[in-house]
């Protein structure tokens, strides 16, 4: 019908942290039903929240891919 929304996908925990050094961890989402859902036009977003009471944070990223495979 024409009005944008978002539909929240996956929702990840946050990893604990070392002194010093971030604890890195790996995930594969696989977002096909979103892809093959029948609409015609989507956007992908990465949202982060704070905890209540929590004025700053860091997230990090790297190696982020969107594959499409063919058949």
């Amino acid at each position: 019908n024409g009005i944008p929304r978002a539909d929240p996908y996956i929702f990840i925990v946050p990893t604990g942290s070392t002194i010093g050094a971030a604890t890195w961890n790996k995930i594969y989402i696989d977002v096909s039903p979103v892809f093959n859902s029948g609409v015609t036009q989507r956007d992908i977003y990465i949202e982060g929240n704070l905890p209540s009471g929590v004025e700053r944070g860091t997230v990090l990223f790297d190696n982020i891919k969107l594959v499409r495979i063919l058949s």
